[in-house]
Formats: structure tokens, sequence, C-alpha cells
């Protein structure tokens, strides 16, 4: 028995899914060879089922996305407070650094005699100095005195430093390697160079300061370290070369 079109067309979801009896699926088969209008209908249950796959796969991949961002979100919750505690850890470091810097370069140390490795006279008659190894300074004071003593009248060069603790820890500033001038073109009336560490430095100054703004002696005293004189020149400037 041929079957009418309006029952081909109920049994034919059932015919595209595969699921009919072997024999009625024989008899869809018969009706759809001859009828074109069936045929159609088959062709868009074929439309109707790529739609549908495509908009799983869609819907897959839109989860599969959302489910992506969440999962990121996640990790950028588990992430971020530990980064917000590195950077708050290295702004109080650079904070702490750079006020252990200010304080240290506001912190003077004294220059003590023996961090002078030697004062010498060059060939243009400049007055210099050498640090010892390792050691620094970055204030200079220096000034000519006259004394006037038993031995007669004669001129010296006095001077003194000082170094913050910041270039002491890292030796910076001058170097025992670097020659300092201290006076240039010396007066051949100055024969010795006396050192006075920087606490010392005003009262000496006060004490030697005449009425005329220069500076005179009677006699030299203990905060004043004899450091160089004319006799030894020749030695100390081969030595500072």
């Amino acid at each position: 028995m041929k079957l009418p079109c309006y029952l081909i067309r109920d049994l034919l979801p059932l015919y595209h899914d595969r699921v009919l009896a072997d024999q009625t699926a024989a008899e869809v088969k018969e009706h759809l060879d001859s009828c074109a209008g069936c045929r159609t209908a088959l062709a868009a249950l074929d439309t109707e089922t790529e739609a549908e796959t495509a908009l799983a796969a869609a819907q897959t991949r839109t989860e599969t996305d959302a489910l992506r961002r969440v999962r990121g979100t996640l990790r950028r919750r588990r992430w971020l407070p530990a980064l917000a505690v590195g950077v708050l850890a290295l702004a109080i470091l650079a904070a702490g650094v750079l006020g252990f810097r200010r304080w240290a370069l506001g912190t003077m140390l004294e220059v003590q005699p023996e961090d002078i490795a030697q004062v010498y006279c060059t060939d243009a008659k400049d007055l210099e100095v050498q640090m010892m190894p390792d050691k620094a300074f970055t204030a200079l004071s220096a000034t000519y005195v006259t004394i006037q003593d038993g031995t007669g009248t004669h001129d010296a060069a006095v001077f003194t430093m000082q170094v913050d603790l910041w270039s002491s820890l890292i030796h910076s500033g001058w170097r025992g390697d670097d020659h300092v001038t201290l006076f240039h073109n010396v007066p051949d009336t100055v024969d010795e160079a006396y050192f006075v560490r920087w606490d010392d430095w005003s009262a000496v100054m006060k004490a030697a300061q005449g009425t005329d703004g220069s500076y005179v002696m009677t006699e030299i005293p203990d905060s004043m370290y004899p450091i160089w004189q004319r006799s030894d020149a020749a030695t100390a400037e081969t030595a500072g070369k």
C-alpha cells in the first residue's frame, strides 16, 4: 500500500534519524523516489540538523570561552594580591634606601691624618694630596697661615677635609688613586703644610685670624699635624708621579 504524503511527512524525522523499521523505511524511500515535495521536506530536515549542530557548537564555544574567562579572573584574583604586596614591599625598600642615603649624605665623618697617603708639590708648584687606598673625602677647606716663632717668620699651608658617611660606605668621592689639588701656584715662601681635623678647624682659624683678615700664629698648636715640608718636595714629587 502506497503511503500518502501527510503520513510520509510525519515519518520523515524518524526516517532521517534511521530509527524506522526496515519495512516502513523501505515504503518511505519508495515514496521519496517519486515525490519531489517530500524529498524537499527531507532536505529541510538536513538543513535544520546542520543549523542545530552549528548552534550547539557555537554554544559550546561560548561556554568554553566563558569558563576560560572565569578561570582567568580567578587566577588574577589569586596573584593580584601577591603582586600588590610585592609592589608595596619594593616601594618600602626603595623609600628606605633613599631615606638612608639622605641621612648618610648628611652624616659627616672626620678624615684622620692617617687617611692621607702623602702631600706633595708638583712641577707647576701645585700642592696636592693623595688619600690612602679606599679612603675618600667630599669637603675641603684650605688657607695660608703666617707663622712667627723663635725660628723667624715663614708661611705654611693649612687644610682640613671631611667625608660624608654615604661616600665612605660606597668608597665614592675622591679615592686613594686620585691626586687632588689643595693649593695652586704655591708661593716660594710656603715651605710646609699642616693638616687639621675638621672639628678643630674653626677653633684653629679663629685663634689665628688677625685684624686684617690674614692668619698669623706665634706657635703651632697640637691640633695641626705637619704633613709636608718643602725640603722633602723632590722626594714627594717623585712619589706623586
